[in-house]
């Protein structure tokens, strides 16, 4: 047992360390935008809706490129004893998704000064994290990072529904950016596992080959399927001329 929780705790702190702080130098360009636009309720919804796409273009990319290269990762920052972990690790990727894409949800809330609804949602998700303590203790750690999974994607769901009620905007508006970039972070996941199957080569050029094979699926299949994700953030690297790009939001 104690064995097991530091594989788990060697995870956490990985999954941690990428997610929290990747999304936290997102939020801290993104939420001054929100600040100087929350008097303007349609200028406001159209920025917020196409930051949940930019947002989480790059979250899922992100994410997906962890999940092919845990192996690599732990083995070069912890060393193969730590090779156990990478199970965990895995699993905890899943809900990493999460994190950045609330932050930016709750933002949504805070800009706009409703304390109130932001309490609320907190007061929720506290419920479920206690819940899933509950599953750790009665079914064990692998049971309660599934539970950690689900707990994710209700949280989102949650904060979609307060958020989206807060600007008066469509549940789905929301939801769709996301659904969408999970549907190719799988297909683009799942592409390159096959298609590695094939390739056979030293693991130190594998490593790069692997990264750059799923960035290329990702962005590809993002393309083609044309989501707005991708459209999204291809008109906010088009527009930089703006002082404040996002606001050069077109009808999504």
């Amino acid at each position: 047992m104690p064995a097991t929780l530091g594989y788990f705790q060697r995870a956490k702190s990985l999954n941690l360390l990428v997610v929290k702080y990747s999304s936290g130098s997102l939020m801290s360009v993104l939420f001054p935008v929100l600040v100087q636009v929350k008097n303007d309720l349609q200028r406001f919804r159209k920025i917020a809706i196409k930051m949940i796409g930019i947002i989480s273009f790059i979250v899922f990319l992100l994410l997906g490129g962890l999940y092919l290269l845990s192996e690599e990762l732990i083995i070069f920052i912890f060393s193969e004893k730590w090779l156990p972990s990478v199970h965990f690790f895995q699993i905890l990727v899943f809900s990493g998704f999460a994190y950045p894409i609330n932050s930016l949800l709750l933002s949504l809330l805070t800009s706009r000064g409703n304390s109130k609804e932001f309490l609320r949602s907190e007061i929720y998700r506290k419920s479920l994290v206690s819940i899933n303590l509950l599953v750790l203790y009665l079914f064990g750690i692998n049971s309660y990072l599934y539970g950690l999974v689900v707990i994710s994607i209700l949280g989102v769901l949650l904060n979609i529904f307060f958020a989206s009620r807060e600007i008066k905007s469509s549940f789905f508006s929301f939801l769709e950016p996301i659904f969408d970039q999970a549907i190719i972070v799988i297909l683009s996941v799942v592409s390159t596992v096959y298609l590695m199957l094939f390739i056979d080569m030293q693991s130190e050029i594998l490593f790069f080959v692997k990264g750059s094979l799923f960035t290329v699926l990702y962005f590809t299949f993002s393309r083609l399927f044309k989501t707005k994700s991708y459209n999204s953030l291809l008109e906010q690297i088009i527009s930089k001329r703006s002082t404040t790009p996002l606001e050069n939001t077109k009808v999504l």
